[in-house]
Order: C-alpha cells, then structure tokens, then sequence
C-alpha cells in the first residue's frame, strides 16, 4: 500500500537525480493509481452512487430497466453510465428515468452507446466522473512543474487507467475528424449525449473546410454548423476553404446549433477600382470582400503622371502618403487614406470606414481635378 508518492523530478535536480527522482516516482503511478481509483470507488459506493446488476440487457438505445442494489440515491434526470464490469469499453450513457429503493428497479433512458453485444454483468455509475490522482500528477510531470494547474479529462471507469503515453499522444483531449469536407465527424471519449453550449473539443481537421460545414459529435443527430465569430461579435457559417486539410482548433459549442472554430487561417481579398476624379463628393460602398475588414491597403494612381498615392484604413485611423501635382515633393497626409492631387487646390481624398462585407470609401473634392484614379487595395480581416 502506497501512502505517498516518491519525491518528484524538479529544474533544480542534476540530470542523474532527475533520472533517479523520475524512474522512481513513474514507478509508483500504476500501484498508486489503483489504490487511489479503489479508495474513490469505495467513496462513491458509501455515497450510493455506484452499483451493479445481473440484469441481461442488450447494448442499444432506448430505455433500459435493470436491477441493481436497493437504498440507493439514483434520481430522475441524473447522468449514467451503464458499463460491462468485463468489458468496460462496452457500455451505455443515458438519463435516469425512475428508482425504486425498495425493489432496486432502474430504469434509464439510454441515448448512446459504445460497442455491442448483450452481458448480464453491469456497474452503474454517474457519468463524467473523477480525474485519477495519477492522471493529474502525470500531467504535472509531463510540465515539468509541480505548481501548474491542468485541465484532465473524466476518468470513464474506474478500470480506465490513464497511461502516460496517451497523456504524451493527447489522445484523451484531442481528436481526429472524419467524415467529408461539408460534414464532418468527430468521436471523442467519453463520448457526448446532446449539444450542449460551452462542451469544447481540440480538433484535427481531416479534409479542408467546404461550404457551411458541419459536426456531427458522437453520432448526436442534428449536428450544428461550424462557424466564425465575425469582429461585431456575430457568428458566420464557414465558406469553403477557411481551413485546409491538417488544421488544428479547439472547437466550442456556443449553441445546440453552432459549433465556434477558434482559431482559423486569416483572410485577406485583394481587388481594385477607379475613381473619376471629375465626381462630386460622395460616399461609395465596396462589396463582395466576404468579411469586414479590420484594415485596408491601398495604392493609387492617374496612370502617365506622377500623381500617386500610397494609404491605409484600420477603420477609425486614416493615413496616406501621396505626390503633390508637377512637384517631386512628396507629403503625408494623416486624414485620409487615398489623397490625389491633380493640380492647385484641385483634388480628391477618401476615407475609408469598414462594413460587413467590405468598407466605404467617402470622397471629398475640393477645386476642379481631373483624370481617373486607377485604386488597388487589399483587405486585411
């Protein structure tokens, strides 16, 4: 019997002591996690939160009534997990439905399941229990800090020991998709019964991202779209092609029907236009960026003179440095983002402000210029 674990392997030990300490401390995580896994199990049976049954049943979905011990504290509502005590990898989640104390009589409402087959020796626990101890030590060495705090995923069954190699591997916390390019799939363990906001899942995308993609999360039907938070806050299904085969993300419900991809590839959209500088002062909408901008480059020209401008929009901030008409002085101009200088006093800028899809340029002419401002400009998201 394990009371405490050896000394751990810190920064400050040589390399034959962080050996020594190491070797000595992964050692005593198998007995150790065993003890403390039957220490929890025997908290949470005096807690009547654990029981078994001999009751025959078939994997599936549905609702399920079996056996187990009377006096316990099942309620309607709760969370269970129904699994072979032979073959835990075999096992059933659902809600329970009804208990009877006196009879032992339960009845749940399985909603998923993983495997097969029909067993008639069965443990019931809640679902999404505890972290082992070993688990979260083994994180912390893994760190190579004691005094880090780290996020663990639910043990899900007590005969479930967490190996320092899935730990290294991430395969407890992070998953591989499948299906296509418009839906995909994604089966994480412990596996998930509804889309629940704020459930958040480290993906690998399979395929590159297609038009208004969706993921479908432990065969749950319904599955929500993936989406990006656009910079007013709102979400936007994905369009194809905002991520490529390979992309890593954390992926977060944010509804039962939109799944937010965290962090995606930044989008730029390059285009161009002409201004006929003959115009009257007024505002003209540029569409079809597919984003709202957070800044735009511009360049500007009358093309066969020396008039140009170079400038840039974040939006609120405004900035050009632009020729002044037959001169070879150059200036700067910290109003606009496209100054054109055609002669004395005749001339037209732009401020530039960003729309949903786009920005607007609002010009201003002053005096009589003259030619067509050739533009091009790229968009930043």
């Amino acid at each position: 019997m394990i009371d405490t674990l050896p000394t751990a392997p810190t920064r400050t030990m040589s390399a034959a002591q962080f050996v020594q300490a190491a070797n000595a401390f992964l050692a005593a995580l198998p007995p150790f996690s065993t003890q403390v896994n039957a220490d929890v199990s025997t908290i949470l049976t005096l807690s009547l939160l654990v029981s078994t049954s001999t009751t025959s049943l078939t994997i599936g979905t549905g609702s399920k009534s079996l056996t187990v011990q009377t006096a316990k504290a099942y309620l309607a509502g709760q969370t269970v997990r129904i699994y072979s005590t032979a073959t835990p990898d075999n096992y059933m989640n659902g809600t329970v439905t009804s208990y009877t104390s006196g009879t032992g009589v339960l009845v749940v409402n399985v909603t998923s399941v993983v495997g097969s087959g029909t067993m008639a020796a069965w443990t019931v626990t809640l679902n999404g229990g505890l972290a082992t101890t070993a688990e979260v030590l083994a994180r912390a060495l893994l760190a190579g800090s004691e005094s880090q705090t780290f996020s663990v995923a639910a043990a899900t069954a007590a005969a479930h020991a967490v190996r320092v190699d899935q730990i290294q591997g991430a395969s407890l916390t992070a998953f591989t998709t499948g299906g296509t390019g418009t839906a995909f799939t994604l089966t994480p363990s412990p596996a998930i019964t509804a889309y629940t906001a704020n459930k958040t899942f480290d993906v690998i995308f399979n395929v590159a991202c297609g038009a208004a993609p969706t993921l479908q999360i432990s065969g749950v039907a319904t599955p929500p779209n993936l989406v990006r938070q656009l910079l007013d806050g709102s979400y936007q299904n994905l369009a194809a092609n905002d991520f490529p085969a390979g992309w890593q993300s954390r992926v977060k419900l944010v509804s039962a029907t939109q799944a937010l991809v965290m962090r995606l590839p930044p989008r730029t959209f390059i285009g161009s236009l002409t201004r006929d500088l003959t115009l009257a002062s007024g505002a003209v909408a540029i569409t079809g960026v597919g984003f709202r901008p957070s800044k735009v480059r511009f360049k500007a020209a009358v093309n066969g003179t020396a008039i140009f401008s170079i400038g840039e929009s974040g939006g609120v901030g405004n900035c050009a440095y632009y020729s002044a008409y037959a001169s070879t002085a150059n200036a700067i101009d910290t109003a606009n983002a496209i100054a054109a200088l055609t002669a004395s006093v005749a001339y037209q800028n732009a401020v530039a402000t960003m729309n949903v899809d786009g920005f607007t340029l609002t010009w201003t002419k002053v005096g009589a210029p003259t030619g067509t401002l050739s533009i091009v400009y790229v968009a930043e998201e």
